[in-house]
């Protein structure tokens, strides 16, 4: 991706942020008077962590770019109008949202200002705002849990909680850069992780995400533990992945913003804590929802167009090649 275009989109992302930069609440955590700006702006703050080559060079900088790339770059493709990639909806029965096991969710503030700033720029990790993240146990990531055992977070006066679409293959490609499933097997089975991870993704685990975060190293002791099911995302999740939003039926502000939260996150079914539908996700008001089938051919053309990173292209081929799809004589495709 070029300069040219990396800094258009960069003011996609960030286009709605208030003239004085002001922020509330991002990942978890009150960043104040602070805009987000590029990774390679926090330089000041990483070079204590990082080891110059023997030229002097610190590649770990180019790595944290390429990282910020990345995600303006999913933001981007899942942003364009006329995007061919498929969201769904979370699945109901009888006006109730269907929480199965496997759904990853994100717990956040229970405000409106939170959400507007979530839909404007996604889940962002506090790098973002030049701050690390205060644990020490993930930095430049946001976290993730996931529902198990029927079990899933409730939403309460403070708190709201977002669930992503799963089916989604950018929501997928994802997924594979867990950094606390590369805790885990670092030290139980360090001989699986290049069957598990990418080459770039165990760069950036090793070379950044690692050496910044020294409390990682206790994390997934084991299936009782608390963290278990907690997932570390390098960067961000682009607001678009969002289609599920549960919401405390006691909070005033969000139940009587319901119209206005519809309007930040029309892919997003909104419901209560006893998993009632407030409303339905509209697929004909959605720009990037489309149940349209497409070829491969089709989708390594749109994600060439929209500047997808080369990992991201290949999965949503490959999951359309495995699919058997037969033209009628009129064109419409089944399975």
């Amino acid at each position: 991706m070029n300069e040219e275009i990396e800094e258009r989109d960069i003011q996609e992302v960030f286009k709605k942020i208030s003239s004085n930069g002001e922020l509330v609440n991002i990942s978890g955590m009150n960043f104040m008077n602070k805009t987000p700006r590029k990774f390679s702006h926090l330089k000041a703050v990483i070079l204590p962590y990082l080891v110059p080559d023997e030229n002097g060079e610190i590649s770990e900088i180019d790595i944290i770019d390429n990282l910020e790339k990345r995600y303006l770059s999913m933001y981007a493709s899942l942003n364009k109008s006329n995007s061919n990639l498929e969201m769904k909806s979370m699945k109901t029965d009888d006006n109730k949202v269907i929480v199965n096991d496997g759904l990853c969710f994100h717990s956040t503030s229970g405000t409106l200002d939170r959400l507007e700033s979530i839909s404007n720029m996604g889940i962002l990790a506090s790098e973002w705002f030049g701050e690390f993240e205060s644990e020490r146990e993930c930095c430049f990531c946001v976290t993730l849990d996931e529902t198990h055992d029927g079990k899933c977070a409730k939403p309460n006066e403070k708190r709201s909680v977002l669930y992503f679409d799963m089916d989604n293959p950018i929501m997928q490609e994802i997924l594979k850069y867990d950094y606390f499933k590369y805790v885990y097997l670092k030290r139980e089975n360090p001989d699986s992780l290049q069957k598990n991870f990418s080459s770039e993704a165990l760069e950036l685990f090793e070379k950044v995400i690692e050496v910044t975060s020294k409390a990682s190293k206790g994390m997934r002791k084991g299936p009782q533990s608390i963290d278990w099911y907690w997932k570390a995302i390098p960067g961000g999740i682009p607001p678009q992945l969002i289609n599920g939003i549960s919401i405390f039926s006691q909070n005033k502000e969000l139940m009587q913003n319901i119209d206005k939260i519809t309007q930040l996150f029309p892919n997003a079914t909104i419901f209560n804590e006893n998993r009632e539908v407030l409303y339905f996700a509209q697929k004909d008001k959605n720009r990037i929802i489309n149940d349209k089938k497409h070829t491969a051919e089709e989708i390594g053309a749109a994600a060439s167009e929209h500047a997808l990173p080369r990992d991201i292209i290949n999965a949503m081929r490959v999951m359309v090649e495995e699919k058997e799809v037969i033209k009628d004589k009129d064109g419409i495709e089944n399975e």
